[in-house]
């Protein structure tokens, strides 16, 4: 004997444990526009990814002429949008308070 299990709760109080789910047919227009949405979303989150890339690589390249700043991760093993590089000579809890505070002041100037 096959037992069927149904997917979607049903809304009522069920007065038997086969009547926890509701039977009927999916919404198959709503299913296909749903996927058409997604793959759109993917192609402009791949547009948009490597325009970040794009965008960080540069910023990598023209950061790291200057004295003392270099690269920490290979350009193959980060995501997109992430930059990490070393300042020589400077400490990180001095860099953070004045980046604070000019972002603050930044802010506060608008």
């Amino acid at each position: 004997m096959i037992r069927w299990q149904g997917v979607i709760p049903s809304h009522s109080r069920p007065r038997y444990p086969n009547q926890m789910f509701r039977g009927g047919s999916l919404n198959l227009s709503g299913v296909v526009a749903l996927g058409k949405a997604v793959e759109i979303a993917q192609d402009s989150l791949n547009f948009e990814m490597e325009d970040t890339r794009e965008l960080r690589d540069f910023l990598e390249e023209e950061i790291t002429r200057v004295d003392g700043v270099s690269a920490l991760i290979s350009w193959s093993q980060r995501v997109a949008n992430t930059l990490l590089v070393a300042l020589d000579g400077v400490e990180a809890e001095a860099m953070l308070y004045h980046l604070n505070r000019a972002v603050l002041l930044f802010f506060l100037t608008q």
